[in-house]
């Protein structure tokens, strides 16, 4: 079935609570083959499979039996930008409460990511339970039991679902809640190379898409041997929200979006206030990614305490104007939100002289979120903070961090401390036998698969940010002065 909407590469269709409203566009027949799968961090739902399964004759959980496949085009990485105490190396707020998982196949790729709300085993349950049951409906229905999507509303009524059966599973789980946002990737039949990317969400976790472009550009210094100049092509990024409708641009409550599932009201029903519905069109190339309000808040303008901002038009050119952030409504605070991390994938090319890849956009998102909230970490980790305390607790730690000295430090430094998570996938066509041979050409090439360490870090991650958290820790004196944008 095939609408009346026109394909556009360059907006998102959003809408609350109905797909109903949305392009409906005939999509072609998915690939079943799984060639890439990854959850985490530390396992991941992997966690919770031997309870969730212990009934099952299937040889597999959720779709496969190996949940560590990784590469370039489809990475995830999950870690905790909170502080480690000096004395006791501990790191507040743990464990990590997200979690994420994504499955790649040959033209089509789902990816979940969910934030336990506030902090605890019991949020990284709900976490670990609401991810292991989207991924596992949808590769039960969808690829095992035949009932795959003819068109994009079939996709949407799947997801909508698989959210119902997150739900039911973290109810099952634990008496806790959390967010959830699922984007599914499918080619459509209309035009060869063309795809679909239709998400849906709950809360603050959000879906973006990153488009690829190549811009000339002219290399005057180096002129050719006929007396022309050379030009070379240039990669450049287009990042857009999908989640977009989730906010409340409208309303005076910050970034708040409200939402989650699991057992919030007292019937045990999820709270769906702000549930979205969206749709964008993508080509080969272009890099889809999920994150959790870790990430994506350290790249609002306020929280970085960005100075002299220069608005971007929507022709692409900067405005010579400046403004204050006292200024901002919530939605240009969000336009420049994407415009820095549009900036910061742009960097990274003209940078590394390299392609980005998912794996890459996700190391260099996570490297910004890093930097962002040193400074916070900064004045937790100092010694010099705790030097009155004869006994180390939580209890003497927290009546430190609550004193009216570290409040006032804390309220000076920008960033955002939280539990950080993005996972990506690279649109492509992918045959299992090229896939096959590329993963024994990258084994060769020292690409690493995700390990998970104790707070949840990949340490393939250390190969695009070029430093570590132990690295970052050795800089506790230094200030927001010292810091660089990345």
């Amino acid at each position: 079935m095939e609408g009346d909407h026109e394909i556009l590469f360059n907006g998102v269709y959003s809408v609350r609570n109905s797909w109903s409203v949305l392009p409906c566009h005939e999509i072609c027949s998915l690939d079943r083959e799984i060639l890439n799968a990854l959850t985490g961090p530390d396992l991941g739902f992997q966690r919770i499979l031997a309870a969730e399964d212990r009934s099952s004759l299937l040889p597999h959980v959720a779709g496969t039996n190996n949940w560590s496949l990784a590469d370039e085009n489809c990475y995830g990485v999950s870690m905790s930008l909170y502080d480690q105490n000096p004395f006791t190396y501990k790191i507040t707020a743990d464990p990590n409460a997200d979690c994420f998982g994504l499955c790649k196949r040959g033209n089509n790729s789902v990816l979940v990511v969910c934030d336990g709300v506030n902090r605890g085993n019991k949020s990284r349950m709900a976490a670990r339970s609401a991810a292991y049951g989207a991924l596992r409906y949808i590769n039960a229905h969808c690829f095992e039991l035949g009932e795959q999507p003819m068109n994009t509303h079939d996709v949407f009524a799947l997801l909508k679902r698989a959210l119902m059966a997150a739900h039911q599973c973290v109810c099952r789980n634990v008496h806790w809640c959390t967010t959830i946002c699922i984007a599914f990737v499918v080619p459509l039949v209309a035009e060869r190379g063309t795809y679909a990317v239709c998400s849906i969400n709950v809360g603050d976790s959000y879906a973006f898409v990153a488009r690829r472009s190549k811009v000339a550009e002219t290399e005057q210094n180096v002129p050719s041997g006929d007396g022309d100049v050379d030009v070379s092509s240039v990669e450049k990024f287009t990042v857009e929200e999908l989640t977009i409708t989730s906010h409340e641009f409208t309303k005076d409550i910050g970034r708040e979006t409200g939402g989650a599932i699991g057992p919030v009201t007292a019937n045990d029903e999820p709270l769906l206030s702000n549930l979205t519905f969206s749709l964008a069109y993508a080509k080969e190339g272009d890099i889809v990614f999920l994150t959790t309000d870790g990430v994506s808040d350290n790249f609002d303008p306020v929280v970085q305490r960005l100075q002299n901002i220069a608005p971007i038009a929507p022709n692409g050119v900067r405005q010579e104007s400046f403004v204050n952030l006292s200024s901002l409504s919530l939605g240009d605070r969000h336009a420049i939100s994407l415009q820095c991390m549009q900036r910061t994938l742009n960097r990274f090319s003209a940078r590394s002289e390299e392609t980005l890849t998912a794996s890459s956009l996700c190391g260099e998102l996570m490297r910004h979120a890093l930097l962002i909230s040193q400074d916070k970490r900064a004045v937790l980790e100092d010694e010099e903070l705790y030097s009155n305390l004869s006994v180390f607790n939580r209890k003497t730690i927290e009546k430190v961090h609550r004193s009216s000295e570290v409040k006032q430090l804390l309220a000076s430094t920008r960033g955002k401390m939280d539990h950080a998570t993005i996972c990506a996938a690279t649109i492509a066509s992918q045959q299992p036998e090229t896939h096959h041979t590329a993963r024994r050409k990258d084994s060769r090439s020292h690409v690493l698969a995700p390990q998970s360490t104790g707070d949840g870090e990949s340490f393939s991650l250390r190969r695009f940010t070029m430093f570590s958290r132990s690295t970052l820790r050795k800089q506790n004196k230094k200030r927001s002065s010292k810091v660089s944008l990345p």
